[in-house]
């Protein structure tokens, strides 16, 4: 992987005497890595289809956080809150979120 893959750029600018800060990840190398552990799962699960206790079910870049916050209204100050963190996941659920899933599961979390 190249030493830049994944890395997050910020750029500057002023409009009408607002600064704006805009961020920007290549989430690309994290949907590679989503999709390489849905396709070990698969491989390790056996036929049986038993797996571990615990499982990870899903690898989201920052960013994507932050946006999906954003579009909740939920201050970054506040997205580790409990019930902001009930309200993330549950729209990184959401069938446009699938490609960070590392499960090939349907039913991810409670």
């Amino acid at each position: 992987m190249n030493k830049n893959d994944g890395d997050t750029h910020q750029s500057y600018s002023e409009e009408d005497g607002n600064a704006i800060i805009s961020t920007y990840q290549d989430v690309a190398p994290h949907l590679k890595y989503a999709s390489d552990c849905r396709r070990v799962e698969r491989e390790d699960r056996g036929s049986l289809g038993r797996r571990g206790d615990m499982q990870r079910v899903m690898s989201v870049p920052v960013n994507v956080i932050y946006a999906v916050a954003q579009q909740l209204g939920i201050p970054l100050s506040n997205i580790f809150g409990r019930e902001e963190q009930k309200r993330i996941w549950s729209e990184l659920k959401r069938p446009e979120f699938q490609g960070f899933r590392t499960t090939n599961d349907r039913k991810i979390g409670k």
